[in-house]
Parts: C-alpha cells; structure tokens; sequence
C-alpha cells in the first residue's frame, strides 16, 4: 500500500489532469536539443520505451529530469534560499521501486498524442488571455514567474492526448538546462 501511495505521490509531483484552460540523451539513446521539438522527442523515447516494456531505459530516462539543486540554481532568482532549493529537490527524492510505473509515467494509457506548450517567463507574469501562458500552463507557474523564477526563460508544459481529443494529462514546467531537460513540477507548492 505504501509503494503505491509513493508512485501516487510521483505522478502528482509531475502531472495532472487538465480540462480547457496546462541527461535523457545517455538514458534514451537520443541526442537531446533545446525547444519543443527536442523536448516532444524525448516524450516520443518515452513513450516508445514503455511501449517496448524497456522499463529499464524508460525509468532511466524518467529520473535523467529530475533536476538537481545545480540546475535549479540556473532557475530561480539568486535570492531564493538554499532552504527552499533543497524543499523543491526533496519532491523528486521517493520514486516507486517498481521501474514499469516510473517508466510508463509520460505515457498514460491509450494517451499518445504529444502536444508541447511554451511561454516565456515574461509572458507568464502576464498571463494575457489568448496566448500559450494563459490557455496552457497552470496559475502556480504564473506565481513562480512573479516571484522567483529568473527572467528570460522559457519553460514548457507537455500534454498527452487520447487521438483526436483536446484535452488530456499535464507535465509541468519542463526547462533546458543548457545540456538536458529537466522537468520542475509543480515547485510552486513549496512556495505558498
């Protein structure tokens, strides 16, 4: 029961359901590139791994994202307390033992539309309606822009769709870390 309450808690750290207005490249074998296209490959690996029943090289690939305290430093504002660095790195520290669930993760069942949403944090602090910001990422992300993400990065949510359906699962705030992906989550809970 406990084994399952913690992958629970992994797949709330990283995902969540959303109506209307929400280094991979050693684990996966892929080359990793910024922008969405590199981001959406590395989904597309994931979802393949899991396909395969490769659960190895998909849970490898999962905890690749997993950011560190270094690549959050690269993030958020010089003022955020080493503290908060580590209550935010500490989310990513009880993954399940059972590497299907950790490898199967971006890639719920029958969910394999991959679509990739982008916003700089500028346009986050705005949160006009309309735009990418707004419609697809959640008010927690507009909350960290405001208050301690560094300025002049782009962050990206990633959707995985039934075919032909609008809707479908949220991932949050992924970011390029100059090298891989790292996904955030939902860090903004550490900043309430």
């Amino acid at each position: 029961m406990k084994t399952l309450a913690v992958a629970l808690s992994l797949v709330a750290l990283v995902a969540c359901d959303k109506g209307k207005g929400g280094s991979a490249g050693g684990a996966s074998g892929i080359a990793e590139k910024d922008g969405a296209e590199g981001l959406k490959a590395v989904f597309e690996a994931s979802h393949a791994a899991c396909a395969k029943k490769d659960f190895k090289a998909g849970k490898s690939l999962v905890m690749s994202m997993l950011p560190g305290k270094d690549q959050l430093k690269k993030i958020f504002k010089d003022d955020v307390a080493d503290a908060k660095l580590d209550e935010v790195t500490a989310q990513y520290k009880e993954v399940p033992p059972d590497d299907a669930k950790v490898a199967c993760l971006f890639a719920p069942p029958g969910r394999t539309d991959i679509k990739v949403h982008a916003s700089s944090v500028e346009d986050l602090v705005a949160y006009k309606e309309g735009t990418p910001a707004f419609e697809e990422f959640p008010g927690g992300a507009k909350r960290l822009a405001e208050t301690v993400l560094k300025p002049a990065q782009t962050f990206y949510e990633v959707e995985v769709t039934e075919p032909g359906k609008d809707t479908g699962t949220k991932f949050h705030m992924f970011f390029w870390d100059g090298a891989h992906w790292r996904m955030l989550g939902p860090a903004w809970r550490t900043f309430n």
